[in-house]
Parts: C-alpha cells; structure tokens; sequence
C-alpha cells in the first residue's frame, strides 16, 4: 500500500524522466520552470504540484516554481498557460474536469483542451470520499438521503467549484437519489474543506488522498469519512461499502 508520499514521490519521477529525455532540447531549461496550478493551495492538485516541483528542481537543476491561479473552472490558469512561450518552460497542471468536463459544460470556453495544449503524462488517479463534519448529526448515506428529502431547505453539498468532478459526483447523487441538495462552489478542496470542518456545508464528495493526512488522527479528526464513490473498495481506508453497495 502506498502512502500520499510515496504516491506524489512516483507521480514526480515519471514526469521528471519525461522531461529529462534526450527528445528534449540541450539547452532545457535555461531559466525557471513554472507550474500553473488553477486550484488554491493545500488541495490535491496543489499538493501533486509542489512534490513535483520538487523532484524535478533536482533533476533538472534549475527552479521550478508553482504559481497557484484558481477560479473559472481553471479556464483563468489555462487561458494564462496558452499565453506562454510552447517551449516546455511552462507547464499546467490540471485535472479531469478542465480537458474532459468543462468544455462540455461551459458555453464561452476559453481554450481547446486538444489544440492548445499537449499532454505529458498522468500523474495520479485517486477515488472519491463522502466527508461529513465531524459533529454531524448524519452517521449513515441512508439517513443523509433521509434528510434531504425531509428538511424543508435539504442539505448543502460543497464542491472545488463550478463543473468540478466533486460538483458532477454531487448532482449525480441528487439524480440517483432524489431529494434537495443545493450546491456551494468553492475554489478548490482546500477552501471547501474548511468550511465541512466548520459545518458551513453538510457534505461533500473530494479525493481520497486530499483527506488522508487527517486519518492518522481519525479520533480528533474534524470531518467523518463515508463510503467511497467507486465501485471498488478504497484499499487506503478501512473496507466500507462503495455508494454502488448498500448503505
């Protein structure tokens, strides 16, 4: 079983090795690398992105910097990114939603995730949480999908913003389950995340590895952990049921 710094370590390696083959010019890199992150930091594509940053600095042996440019649905960050010089000294580092989601979802897009952009390697995959406050009344799905049927106003799901696989997953739940659930979009996991611990919001569904870093501390832990989102069950955590098996 990898841990999230094992796993961030391997991601940052594989890229490294595809930035330091011989296909690449001689004379790369002759200034600083730039890492366009469009989430805030502390999320996961935050976190993926200072590992790399890191292991690549070595290998290369000039600065990697991570400029974090959150909002729009990462469509501020690529828009910069398309900008830059197509000469490998400026990488963006994104997610499923901003090449595979958002184009589908957003009328005036500002780039073409196949034309504007190359792709250089995968770097994780990680399964989805439900996280509820740590002081929730909620202790089970079923009763959660009780109280939104129930409660006159439902209850309020975070996401790491508009189109965000965590929005989908959220909408996805309401269309399978029914009941009222009313969507706050935050930019990024980070922001997000904090207000489930305050109990601003009743829930949300964010990466496995975004949480990890609390389960260590399970007992004091300022959110609870749910059955996953996938149909597998999450191998890092305790064996709970996945959303596809009764809860």
């Amino acid at each position: 079983m990898w841990n999230r710094r094992q796993l961030f370590a391997a991601g940052a390696a594989s890229l490294a090795a595809c930035l330091g083959t011989p296909a690449i010019a001689q004379n790369f890199p002759n200034r600083a690398v730039t890492m366009v992150v469009p989430f805030p930091a502390g999320g996961i594509t935050d976190a993926v992105a200072r590992a790399l940053a890191s292991k690549m600095g070595e290998q290369l042996g000039k600065p990697v910097i991570v400029d974090n440019r959150p909002g729009g649905g990462g469509q501020i960050a690529a828009a910069y990114v398309r900008q830059q010089a197509a000469d490998g000294h400026t990488l963006y580092v994104g997610a499923t939603e901003m090449f595979a989601i958002n184009p589908s979802l957003f009328r005036n897009f500002s780039y073409d995730p196949l034309k504007d952009f190359s792709p250089v390697t995968s770097l994780i995959a990680s399964p989805l949480v439900l996280v509820v406050p740590a002081n929730s009344s909620l202790t089970s799905v079923k009763e959660l999908i009780a109280q939104a049927k129930s409660r006159k106003d439902g209850l309020n799901f975070a996401s790491q913003g508009m189109g965000s696989i965590g929005h989908l997953l959220g909408e996805t739940f309401r269309g399978k389950v029914g009941g009222k659930f009313n969507h706050v979009a935050y930019k990024g996991s980070a922001p997000a995340l904090q207000d489930v611990m305050g109990g601003q919001v009743d829930f949300m569904f964010d990466p496995v590895i975004t949480t990890a870093p609390w389960w260590p501390a399970r007992n004091s832990s300022p959110w609870r952990l749910r059955p996953t989102s996938v149909r597998h069950k999450c191998r890092t955590y305790p064996p709970w049921p996945s959303l596809a098996c009764p809860v």
